[in-house]
C-alpha cells in the first residue's frame, strides 16, 4: 500500500506539471489533496459520526474489526468503503475546477501559470481554514471517539489498510490510472508546444489537458479517502525523476513511478524506525 501511494502521488504530480506547464503544479499545491480532505471530513461528520457514540461505549480490537470486515460479502464490502471516496472525489474535483476556471479566466482562454497556483493557494488555504475550525469545534464539543475519526480522516495513516480488500481497492483504481496515462504519454509530450501548434498536429490539447487532469484528480481521491493526505510526494518526486531521465513522457513516467514508490517506502520505514527507537 505504501509503494502504490507514493507511485500514485509522483505519477500525478508528473501529469499535472506536464500537462499545466508548470514546474510547480502538484496535488497539494493545486488544492486538490486539501479539497479531497475536506470531502473526506464532510463523510466523517454526515456519515461517521452517528455511528460514533454506539463505538464509543465499547473497545473493539483492530484485529477483531479487521476479522469483521474480512467476514463480510466483498461487494457490502466494497459499497461500505467507497462511500468516503465519494466523497473524497467530490471535494477534489470541486477544488480543481474552480482553480481552472480562475486560471482560465486569468489567462483569458488559456491556463494562466501564476493564476493556476495562486488559486490553488487560495483554495487551499481556505479548505485548511475550514478544516482546523472543525478540528477546533470537535475537540471542544465533541466525543474522544470523533476527535480520533477526525484525527484519521486529516492525517495521512496505512493504520487503516486491514486486509487484502482494501489493498486492492487502492490498487485497482492507481493500476488503471496508470494504464490511462501511459496509452496516452505521447500526447503528453506534445503538450509541452503550444495549443495552436499542437493543434496543427491534429491533436486537441485542452482534451488531452483535461482527460488527463480529470484521471489524476480521481487517483488522488481514492488515496486521501484509503491513508489521508500524504503530501510533498507528488510535488519533489517528479523534479528528481526529471533530472535523471529527461521530461520525455515515455521515460519521465516510469521513473516517477519507481521513485514515488521508493521514496515513500524509505520515509515510511524511517518513520518507523524513529517511532521504535523514541
Amino acid at each position: 500500500a505504501v509503494g502504490l501511494v507514493g507511485a500514485g502521488l509522483a505519477l500525478n504530480g508528473a501529469v499535472y506539471q506536464g500537462s499545466m506547464k508548470n514546474a510547480l503544479a502538484s496535488p497539494s499545491t493545486l488544492g486538490v489533496m486539501s479539497g479531497a480532505t475536506l470531502g473526506s471530513i464532510a463523510f466523517t461528520i454526515f456519515v461517521v459520526f452517528p455511528d460514533q457514540e454506539a463505538l464509543s461505549t465499547q473497545l473493539i480490537r483492530v484485529s477483531e474489526l479487521s476479522a469483521q470486515l474480512d467476514a463480510m460479502d466483498p461487494i457490502e464490502y466494497f459499497l461500505t468503503s467507497q462511500q468516503r471516496v465519494l466523497f473524497t472525489a467530490i471535494g477534489s474535483f470541486a477544488v480543481v475546477g474552480l482553480v481552472l476556471l480562475i486560471s482560465f479566466a486569468a489567462g483569458r482562454g488559456h491556463v494562466s501559470k501564476v493564476g493556476l497556483l495562486v488559486a490553488g493557494q487560495v483554495f487551499t488555504a481556505v479548505a485548511t481554514s475550514v478544516t482546523e475550525m472543525i478540528r477546533f469545534y470537535i475537540r471542544d464539543h465533541g466525543t474522544e471517539a470523533q476527535m480520533t475519526a477526525l484525527r484519521s480522516a486529516v492525517g495521512g495513516s496505512f493504520d487503516n489498510m486491514w486486509n487484502a480488500y482494501q489493498v486492492a481497492y487502492l490498487a485497482v483504481p492507481i493500476l488503471i490510472g496508470t494504464l490511462v496515462i501511459m496509452l496516452v504519454r505521447n500526447r503528453l509530450n506534445l503538450l509541452a508546444f503550444d495549443d495552436d501548434e499542437v493543434r496543427a498536429m491534429g491533436v486537441n490539447a485542452n482534451r488531452t489537458r483535461y482527460a488527463v487532469i480529470i484521471v489524476c484528480t480521481a487517483l488522488t481521491a481514492v488515496i486521501v479517502a484509503y491513508v489521508g493526505s500524504v503530501g510533498f510526494v507528488g510535488f519533489i518526486v517528479p523534479h528528481i525523476a526529471r533530472k535523471m531521465v529527461g521530461p520525455d513522457f515515455r521515460y519521465f513516467i516510469p521513473a516517477s513511478i519507481c521513485l514515488g514508490a521508493i521514496y515513500l517506502l524509505v520515509s515510511f520505514c524511517l518513520m518507523n524506525m524513529t517511532g521504535i527507537l523514541m
